[in-house]
C-alpha cells in the first residue's frame, strides 16, 4: 500500500512534457503541405492552426469570414506586423488568412485572383523565412504547398527536394515529396521509392505502421 501512494506521488511530482511552439509550427506546417498537394480544403487543421490563428468573437474557426472580413483582418495583422516585424505569429495569421482567401476565389472559379492571393501568401511565408532562421524548414513546406497549390509544380519539387537533400527531418521530408508525386506529378514509381526511404529512417511502430498504411493506401504494393 505504502509502495503505492509513493508511486501516485511521484506521478504528481512529474510535469508533463509540453510540445514547443515550434514543434506545433512545425506540425502545422506538415499539415498544410499535405493539405494543399492532397487538394483538402484547409478546414482540416482547425484543431492545429487554432493555437496560433485568429478566431470570430465566438470563438468559431476564420473560415467563416466573408472575403471582406478577411482582409480587413488582414489589415489588421498588417498593421500589428510594422510594429513587430519579425513576429511569427502575426506572419502565421496573415498565410492563413490569404490561403483561405486563394482558396475562396479558386472555388469561385476566380483563378487569377486566386493565384493574386497565393503570391501574397508566398511572400509571406518568404518573409516568415528570412525573418525567422529557425522556422527554415517549417517555411520552405508552407511554399512548396502554395507553390504546388497555385500551380508552380517545378518550383515546388525544387523546394521540397532541397528539404530532403537537408537530411533533417528523413521521414516527415520523404512523407511530403512522396505525396506531392503522387497528387502533383502521378508518379507512383518515384513516391514509391521515397516511402521505402523513409520506412527505412523510422524509429517507431507508429511511423512504421503509418508509412505503411500510405503505401497500402495509394497502392504502391
Amino acid at each position: 500500500m505504502d509502495k503505492e501512494n509513493n508511486k501516485k506521488t511521484e506521478n504528481k511530482g512529474k510535469k508533463k512534457k509540453k510540445i514547443s511552439r515550434e514543434k506545433w509550427i512545425k506540425i502545422i506546417a506538415m499539415s498544410m503541405i499535405i493539405i494543399f498537394l492532397s487538394g483538402v480544403f484547409a478546414t482540416v487543421i482547425g484543431a492545429l492552426i487554432s493555437r496560433f490563428f485568429p478566431q470570430t468573437s465566438n470563438g468559431s474557426n476564420i473560415i467563416e469570414y466573408g472575403a471582406d472580413d478577411f482582409l480587413m483582418l488582414a489589415k489588421e495583422y498588417e498593421d500589428k506586423l510594422k510594429t513587430d516585424p519579425t513576429n511569427k505569429e502575426y506572419m502565421l495569421n496573415l498565410i492563413q488568412i490569404y490561403e483561405q482567401l486563394a482558396y475562396q476565389s479558386k472555388n469561385q472559379g476566380d483563378n487569377a485572383k486566386a493565384n493574386e492571393y497565393f503570391a501574397i501568401t508566398i511572400s509571406y511565408a518568404e518573409d516568415l523565412k528570412s525573418a525567422n532562421p529557425d522556422m527554415s524548414t517549417s517555411a520552405d513546406y508552407i511554399i512548396a504547398g502554395l507553390k504546388a497549390e497555385s500551380g508552380n509544380l517545378d518550383e515546388a519539387e525544387q523546394i521540397l527536394i532541397g528539404i530532403v537533400n537537408k537530411n533533417i527531418d528523413p521521414i516527415n521530408s520523404r512523407l511530403a515529396y512522396a505525396e506531392f508525386l503522387i497528387y502533383k506529378r502521378n508518379d507512383k514509381t518515384k513516391a514509391e521509392e521515397q516511402l521505402q526511404i523513409a520506412l527505412n529512417n523510422a524509429q517507431t511502430e507508429s511511423e512504421k505502421e503509418y508509412i505503411n498504411k500510405m503505401i497500402t493506401e495509394y497502392n504502391l504494393k
